[in-house]
């Protein structure tokens, strides 16, 4: 643990395995309102206990992770999630622009020149915030292209799995409030309609 952010996030995953919950418990509630020393910078005091100031879903993800083989462990499901990084990046970008190529490069330039990489082998709810976040622009995206009986459903995914992004970590939530609003503006101006092709009802955008 090299840093402040580290430190917390282990704190949390520790609550987690011990507690069931995101807490601390550093002395008897009258020692903690007592002592200012004992409430360790960012965290909040609530109700006898120190609770963590960042987002609870990595640390509830990462706790049976970290059961099972400790913060090392822990380490090890970051730097895999770089696989659903990449893999998001890819079908991101090759749905963007209609061509393969272009998802191999947003894949690369994503995994290369972004910190993602110094960050995956932290304690750090960075590495799976970003694939969530990147997953739900694919599927935001694949909303406007879905096939009528399908928008929905695949609209509903983007919002659920940009939500999860969200109570991540805290910097992907103007990227979610972005990317809804441009995909709402880019719907309402092209407009919606209906071909027969084949036989088929197919969902086009103008």
């Amino acid at each position: 643990v090299s840093g402040v952010d580290e430190r917390t996030y282990t704190e949390m995953i520790l609550g987690v395995v011990r507690e069931g919950a995101p807490v601390v418990r550093n002395g008897t509630p009258a020692q903690q309102a007592r002592f200012p020393e004992l409430r360790a910078r960012w965290n909040l005091l609530r109700g006898g206990t120190l609770r963590g100031i960042y987002p609870p879903v990595f640390p509830y993800v990462a706790a049976p992770i970290y059961h099972f083989g400790g913060l090392r462990a822990v380490i090890r499901f970051n730097v895999a999630l770089l696989c659903a990084l990449a893999l998001g990046c890819y079908a991101l970008g090759r749905r963007f622009l209609n061509d393969p190529w272009w998802g191999v490069a947003a894949a690369y330039v994503t995994l290369l020149a972004t910190p993602v990489w110094g960050l995956s082998v932290q304690v750090s709810s960075y590495a799976l915030a970003i694939t969530l976040i990147t997953w739900a622009a694919y599927f935001a995206l694949g909303a406007l292209r879905a096939p009528p009986a399908r928008v929905r459903a695949v609209a509903a995914t983007a919002g659920l799995v940009g939500a999860v992004a969200a109570s991540t970590h805290i910097f992907t939530a103007p990227m979610l409030l972005a990317l809804f609003a441009v995909l709402g503006l880019a719907a309402g101006e092209r407009g919606e309609r209906f071909t027969e092709a084949d036989g088929d009802k197919r969902y086009v955008l103008e």
